[in-house]
C-alpha cells in the first residue's frame, strides 16, 4: 500500500516535472520568438536610422553644395555690382568734368562776346574820330583848294600886269620891278598852297586807309 502510494506520488511528480518542463519549453521557444521578433525589428530600426542618416547626409551635402553654389553666385553678382557701381562713378565723374568743361567754355565765349562788343565799341569810337578827322581834311583840302585857286587867279592878274608895265615908260618899269617882287611872294605863296595840299592828300589818303 504505502509502496503504491509512494509510486503513485512519483508519478505524479514526473508527470509535474514534465508538464512544468514542457511549460518552461514553450516559454523559452516565446521568448526566442519575441528576442528574434525584437532583434529583427531593431536591425530593421537601425537600417531605417541608417537610411535617414544617409539621407541626411545627402542632403546635408546637397544643402552645402547649393550654398557654396549661392554664395559663388552672390560673390560674382557683388562683383558685378561693384564694376557697375565704378562704370557709374566713372561716367558721373566724366559728366561733372564736362559739365565743368562747359560751364568753363561757356565763360570764355562770354569773355570773347564782351570782348568783342568792347573792341567794336572801340572801333567804332576810332572810326567816328577817324570820320571826323577825315570831314576835317575834307574841309582843309576844300580850302585850300579854294585859296589855290585864288592864289591861280591871282597869279595871272600879276602876269597880266607885268606884261603891262614892261611895254610901259622906264619909271612904270621901276614901279613893274617892285611889282616883280610883289609877284615873287604870290609864286612863294602857290608854292606854299601846293605844298599844303600835298600834304593834306597824304593825310586823307591814310585815314581813308585806316577807315
Amino acid at each position: 500500500m504505502l509502496r503504491s502510494l509512494v509510486g503513485s506520488e512519483m508519478c505524479i511528480r514526473d508527470r509535474d516535472k514534465k508538464v512544468m518542463l514542457h511549460e518552461v519549453h514553450q516559454e523559452r521557444k516565446l521568448l526566442e520568438k519575441q528576442h528574434n521578433e525584437f532583434i529583427e525589428s531593431k536591425m530593421q530600426t537601425l537600417s531605417e536610422i541608417q537610411s535617414e542618416r544617409m539621407l541626411i547626409m545627402k542632403e546635408r551635402t546637397e544643402a552645402a553644395m547649393t550654398r557654396e553654389k549661392f554664395n559663388k553666385d552672390e560673390a560674382g553678382l557683388l562683383v558685378a555690382l561693384r564694376q557697375k557701381e565704378e562704370e557709374y562713378q566713372c561716367r558721373l565723374d566724366a559728366i561733372a568734368a564736362d559739365r565743368d568743361v562747359a560751364q568753363e567754355l561757356r565763360r570764355e565765349a562770354q569773355q570773347l562776346r564782351d570782348d568783342a562788343c568792347s573792341e567794336r565799341d572801340h572801333v567804332r569810337g576810332e572810326r567816328a574820330t577817324l570820320e571826323a578827322a577825315r570831314e576835317e581834311v575834307l574841309l582843309r583840302v576844300e580850302d585850300v583848294r579854294r585859296r589855290a585857286e585864288d592864289a591861280v587867279g591871282d597869279q595871272q592878274r600879276l602876269r597880266k600886269e607885268l606884261a603891262a608895265e614892261r611895254a610901259s615908260s622906264v619909271t612904270n618899269q621901276l614901279r613893274g620891278g617892285s611889282q616883280q617882287y610883289g609877284s615873287g611872294g604870290g609864286m612863294n605863296q602857290f608854292s606854299q598852297l601846293q605844298s599844303e595840299l600835298a600834304k593834306q592828300r597824304a593825310a586823307l589818303s591814310r585815314l581813308n586807309e585806316n577807315l
